[in-house]
């Protein structure tokens, strides 16, 4: 058994891999940490259209709305038939997923609001370009407040729309599965691969963002999406805050635990 801090503990079942419990028993949720601002996975909450009346629960089944498990109602949705993801199930260690095509996203507006700083992601995909995972501030000349994109076949993560606050790393190429983790402070960006610090820079500060979008870019304004995935997503886990090291190690652990990344 492997405790971290003083309310959580991590067993390691066979065949299931690293299991998180807090006291009374109860399995460990990433909304055990304040400010969770969005929560996506593909065994919960995945819905055939954007009203969310319908469940996608079939292997195939289009995905027109995946509904936040953070209780913040951040769902993200698709109207368009031909942008709509798919549900594949048993994919990653016997979990489902949600495949885009290369031509797929969701998207959720929010009242504009500071930066979601710290995102969570599990992810691979079959091509050398494509944005996981993008929050931006509509209108805005540098629209890029934060994403996580594959380019060129190689991991960057970016703080806002100019090449100093890029980073890459080159380890983790198209076709491979990962946990991803970003933080972003007042200070720095870090990029987390498999809970190992990757890369890191300085930024300019944090930001404001008025929409979260999965699966593509929107970078050159309203209504033009870019930079489609070509690939899977399993989880995302987006908070309002930087998160502590500790914490960030929660997460990361949680997300091993049901995926068996590393």
């Amino acid at each position: 058994m492997i405790r971290i801090g003083p309310q959580n503990r991590i067993f390691t079942i066979p065949g299931i891999g690293l299991h998180i419990i807090t006291p009374g028993g109860a399995a460990w949720s990433p909304t055990d940490i304040a400010g969770c601002q969005l929560w996506l996975k593909a065994d919960a909450g995945t819905y055939q259209d954007a009203a969310m009346t319908t469940p996608a629960s079939i292997d195939t089944d289009p995905v027109g709305g995946w509904q936040d498990q953070s209780g913040s109602g951040n769902h993200v949705t698709q109207t368009t038939a031909g942008n709509k993801p798919a549900l594949k199930l048993n994919i990653k260690n016997g979990l489902p997923v949600t495949r885009f095509d290369g031509g797929d996203y969701l998207i959720r507006a929010i009242a504009a609001s500071t930066s979601l700083i710290s995102v969570f992601a599990v992810t691979q995909t079959a091509a050398a370009a494509g944005t996981v995972y993008q929050q931006r501030l509509e209108g805005n000349a540098t629209p890029i407040k934060g994403a996580l994109f594959i380019e060129t076949n190689l991991w960057r993560a970016r703080h806002r729309n100019d090449a100093t606050a890029i980073k890459t790393l080159t380890g983790a190429n198209s076709g491979l599965w990962n946990a991803w983790g970003i933080v972003w402070n007042n200070i720095n960006m870090y990029l987390y691969q498999n809970g190992v610090l990757g890369a890191s820079d300085a930024i300019a500060g944090v930001t404001t963002i008025d929409k979260m979008i999965v699966g593509a870019d929107n970078n050159t304004g309203a209504g033009t999406f870019g930079t489609y995935l070509t690939g899977d997503i399993a989880e995302i886990v987006v908070y309002n805050s930087a998160l502590s090291d500790a914490n960030r190690i929660l997460v990361e652990t949680y997300l091993n635990s049901r995926y068996a990344i590393w």
